[in-house]
């Protein structure tokens, strides 16, 4: 007793819901191929972005006023590191050590984030592969079946029974109709296994790419990080003016200001550039099958778009076993034929009688071949793949990970910012000290 196959259901899940729910300052929240809906998501990035550009800003405000020794801003901003510095060496050790350790957490923790989205996209073009790997067992088996019948031809055309001709000329134009069916299948074939070929390049591409950017980030930003940490704890122990305490501004002028500006800069950008991506996941992840299938309709044609409805929720005929169907029922209809001619033969020409056997014994094993070829692309066996394609791997681990990451890049952006401040403070102490011990 055959049993029906039940694809499993899809529900969107929290975190997607959540991202897919956020306002938009133009056109709404249904991805779509126009200018409004690419200016509504990028919006959603612009809470990293502003950020990053104040950043910006105020490292150069804040550099104008180092080379400029009269500046009223730098005076003021002595002033106040002097009002505050009794303050805050109390607790400063312990700010340092604090927030260096989350900041290095955060990095870490993001090569873990990392990771995982890599994982989900292996996973996702692993499934890929999967899927045409069946595509393209089904295809040998076809390419094996035209060549039986090729080779079938060419016996039944050496058959020399003039008796039975009008058999064998019935016997080959049954043949002759295969040809076509076997087109239309490697056109409906072929449609798809191009088209899944261009999915996994572009998601191998942006794999590298992403991990690329992603682990070369966090291990910059742990380094500035280490070394913000080191320069500070250099200039807190710094008791003296000379020249350890002119190397420590230098140092904090010209590298690690820079270099720490630079990667929170860097980090908030990431972030902001994941929540839009994550926004664009979301919004397809609230309802993959459809938004896929409209995606395919204006991107693959009708006939991937076809063959992908039925791999999601295997109702209706299955383009691929359409055409395979077809095969198998002209294929009965020829061995129909070449039965024929062999019975016939045992009294006609009987000298053929072995030959004709032996050609309606390769054509039922043909028919066979065919019909594993069916069962192989059956939606029990595609389904499946699409489910770990879609709703696992880039509607589920992929987001977690992305908002993870998002999350990990963000602390250790304000991190380095605290660290920043401290070596800022630090520096600016000391020349108040300075320049009280020379008065």
């Amino acid at each position: 007793m055959s049993t029906t196959f039940l694809p499993e259901p899809y529900f969107p899940s929290s975190l997607v819901t959540g991202l897919h729910g956020i306002v938009r300052v133009k056109g709404n929240n249904t991805i779509g191929l126009n200018a409004e809906y690419a200016q509504g998501v990028a919006a959603t990035g612009v809470v990293f972005f502003l950020p990053a550009v104040l950043l910006l800003l105020g490292f150069i405000f804040c550099a104008l006023c180092d080379v400029c020794a009269s500046c009223c801003c730098k005076k003021k901003v002595e002033e106040a590191a002097a009002k505050a510095a009794a303050k805050s060496d109390k607790c400063k050790k312990f700010i340092l050590f604090l927030f260096t350790g989350i900041g290095l957490l955060a990095c870490f923790l993001s090569l873990g984030y990392t990771a995982g989205t890599t994982r989900a996209v292996n996973l996702a073009n692993d499934q890929i592969s999967n899927l045409g790997g069946l595509l393209d067992e089904t295809s040998d088996i076809v390419a094996s079946f035209k060549q039986n019948t090729l080779e079938t031809l060419t016996s039944l055309q050496a058959v020399n029974c003039p008796i039975a001709q009008s058999e064998v000329d019935a016997a080959e134009s049954s043949l002759q109709l295969l040809f076509p069916i076997i087109d239309d299948f490697n056109l409906a074939v072929g449609n798809l296994s191009t088209s899944l070929a261009q999915v996994g390049t572009l998601v191998a591409d942006y794999n590298s790419k992403r991990d690329s950017g992603y682990v070369a980030g966090a291990l910059i930003t742990a380094g500035s990080i280490v070394l913000t940490f080191i320069l500070s704890c250099c200039c807190a122990s710094c008791e003296h003016a000379g020249g350890f305490k002119s190397f420590c501004r230098t140092c904090s002028m010209l590298i690690v200001r820079p270099v720490a500006i630079i990667m929170m800069v860097f980090l908030l950008i990431l972030c902001g550039l994941t929540m839009i991506l994550s926004v664009i996941v979301s919004d397809i992840c609230i309802n993959p099958d459809a938004i896929l299938l409209d995606l395919s309709e204006s991107f693959l044609g009708s006939n991937t778009t076809q063959t992908l409805g039925y791999i999601m929720d295997c109702s209706g005929l299955n383009p691929i076993v359409v055409p395979v169907d077809d095969l198998i029922t002209q294929q009965n209809t020829s061995i129909d034929y070449a039965m024929d001619l062999r019975d016939i033969s045992t009294l006609a020409c009987p000298s053929e009688y072995n030959d004709l056997n032996a050609t309606v014994m390769n054509m039922n094993q043909a028919m066979n071949d065919l019909v594993d070829g069916k069962n192989v692309v059956k939606c029990a066996s595609l389904n499946p793949i699409y489910t770990d394609f879609v709703h696992n791997a880039y509607c589920s681990s992929l987001p977690s990970n992305m908002m993870g990451g998002l999350a990990c890049s963000f602390v250790a952006s304000f991190s380095l910012l605290i660290l920043l401040t401290c070596v800022s403070h630090g520096t600016d102490k000391k020349d108040q000290q300075t320049s009280g011990t020379s008065v």
